[in-house]
């Protein structure tokens, strides 16, 4: 996916999409996406894919978990990525969103973000049965 119709997949899921993030602070997509799938890692929670409502569950999780974590600025924004290669997309929670709507044909929900100031990763990946729900620092001392 690139360009448009990853926003729109993000608009999908009650984002406010306020297009590609040109700042230079913080991880890229490619150094937020070795932190998540390090040797390393460990989830901050995982949810089994097998019971009817996981995606839903994730979705909620997340977010709790975000909002916990203090992902989202003030004003409710944060990035999330474009594609390995496509960069940050700058994005904004608003009522309507509900990550369970980026679920993918085979009920895979993949999710990478970050904080607007990069200290902070978040995603949602499957493991198996499970959805995990990552939450690292950044820098992550795992990677070096």
């Amino acid at each position: 996916m690139g360009g448009t119709e990853t926003e729109d997949l993000y608009r999908k899921a009650g984002l406010e999409v306020h297009g590609r993030y040109g700042g230079a602070e913080g991880p890229t997509v490619e150094e937020a996406f070795r932190v998540v799938v390090n040797i390393e890692t460990e989830p901050s929670m995982k949810i089994s894919r097998r019971t009817g409502d996981a995606a839903e569950a994730v979705g909620r999780m997340w977010l709790h978990r975000a909002l916990e974590r203090g992902l989202f600025g003030s004003e409710g924004e944060f990035l999330v990525a474009g594609g390995l290669t496509d960069g940050w997309i700058r994005v904004r929670i608003t009522p309507a969103t509900d990550i369970s709507r980026l679920i993918q044909n085979d009920g895979n929900i993949q999710l990478l973000a970050r904080s607007v100031g990069g200290d902070k990763i978040s995603a949602i990946d499957v493991e198996g049965d499970y959805f995990w729900l990552v939450d690292e620092p950044y820098p992550n001392q795992a990677i070096g």
